[in-house]
């Protein structure tokens, strides 16, 4: 419960860290959205819009709305690596949550057990692959 708790801590501070950044890269998505949605004439107003963007943001696609205009697809291919840009700060900002809390939880125990159980698991996986552990 206690790495649950760091996790958590850390984790949503380092997003509050990189929200200007996360902001900025919404607002582009979702302007690019709504740029592809009059270019292409869609009726489908802002809720619309804001649904394609994330759709195609994370990758999902589910193609109930599909770009036909050159300037439409150019856009469609910036939001979907503008989303793959978010999606990676997302994914650094959780393994990095999940280093520091496993490490304030080693070292708050101040018990070597930990570490050597650690330790013991990784050897014991690495002998399994026959990998040397020197």
């Amino acid at each position: 419960m206690e790495f649950t708790f760091w996790f958590l801590q850390t984790f949503f501070w380092m997003l509050l860290l990189a929200s200007p950044l996360l902001v900025f890269l919404s607002l582009i998505i979702f302007i690019m959205g709504r740029f592809i949605n009059r270019i292409e004439g869609w009726k489908i107003g802002w809720i619309g819009s804001f649904y394609y963007s994330f759709i195609t943001a994370t990758t999902v696609g589910y193609g109930d709305f599909c770009p036909v205009k050159r300037r439409s697809r150019v856009l469609a291919i910036a939001i979907g690596l503008t989303g793959l840009v978010m999606t990676g700060i997302m994914v650094a900002v959780g393994i990095e949550s999940v280093k520091l809390a496993m490490r304030h939880v080693i070292e708050d125990k101040n018990n070597s057990a930990y570490v050597e159980f650690f330790e013991k698991q990784i050897y014991k996986g690495l002998d399994k692959k026959n990998i040397s552990s020197d």
